[in-house]
């Protein structure tokens, strides 16, 4: 937009939300650290152990954690919380990504 002109350094600037940047910044570290540490695969388990083994709820389980973390957090940082954990359930489960992972 700087570069079209469409709006100066500035205008810029100041429409730059640095806490919802800081959020989605800090949420990808944290999804990092929720696979690394094994919480992802734990999670995953847990929303398998729920939903009996059926994909659909288990689908809609995933919804349900997604929707209270977009409570919380930006939509961004709640997706990129759930990641991690989406693909250690669709591994364990043998399921395809993507009815979980696709966009809106």
């Amino acid at each position: 937009m700087l570069v079209s002109g469409c709006c100066s350094r500035s205008q810029a600037e100041k429409s730059l939300d640095l806490p919802v940047l800081v959020t989605i910044a800090a949420s990808f570290a944290l999804g990092i650290a929720l696979e690394k540490t094994g919480v992802a695969a734990v999670l995953a388990e847990n929303i398998l152990g729920l939903s009996g083994g059926h994909p659909g709820l288990a689908l809609i389980l995933t919804y349900l954690a997604v929707s209270l973390l977009t409570e919380i957090i930006t939509n961004n940082a709640a997706a990129l919380l759930m990641l991690p954990i989406v693909l250690e359930i669709t591994e364990k489960a043998s399921l395809n990504t993507s009815p979980w992972c696709s966009r809106s």
